[in-house]
């Protein structure tokens, strides 16, 4: 029965997108190897394609470390590469990074807030960039794909 909804709620999101319909395909790749019980290291890749999955337009790779200082708190340094693509032109930016995240359990939802602070470097300029986030994840899955929500 649920699989119908999710057919039905797919078709109907392709059929009222207007004429031209350009499904994107991004995909993440993360692989963790904890080190001892504090520290982790960690590597990230995420590609990213339009014209209906046909065109690649966007590649970022992360490897960093992961402290956990407590068991609701981890900090961690990292350096990512971009790579983007405009007008059939590809640029690249380098952005170390530094992060905490806290992270609680409320009632039936996981909650987790994340600090991070990047030095883009670009071709052009060199900033600073804050990045906060906090996600809320309900702890029930439904579903036999155990589809679990969230909110970012």
């Amino acid at each position: 029965m649920k699989a119908r909804f999710l057919l039905l709620g797919f078709f109907l999101s392709v059929g009222f997108a207007g004429e031209k319909v350009d499904n994107q395909f991004w995909h993440v790749e993360k692989i963790s190897k904890p080190i001892n019980d504090q520290l982790t290291f960690i590597l990230h890749q995420d590609l990213r394609s339009e014209n209906n999955a046909q065109d690649l337009y966007y590649v970022h790779s992360d490897a960093g470390f992961s402290f956990k200082a407590k068991s609701n708190l981890a900090v961690g340094l990292y350096f990512r590469e971009v790579f983007t693509k405009k007008n059939s032109t590809w640029s690249s930016e380098h952005r170390p990074y530094g992060q905490v995240v806290g992270k609680a359990k409320i009632s039936n939802l996981s909650v987790s807030g994340r600090a991070r602070m990047e030095y883009r470097i670009t071709s052009d300029k060199k900033k600073f960039r804050n990045r906060d986030m906090v996600t809320v994840k309900s702890g029930n899955s439904f579903s036999s794909w155990k589809l679990v929500p969230y909110l970012a």
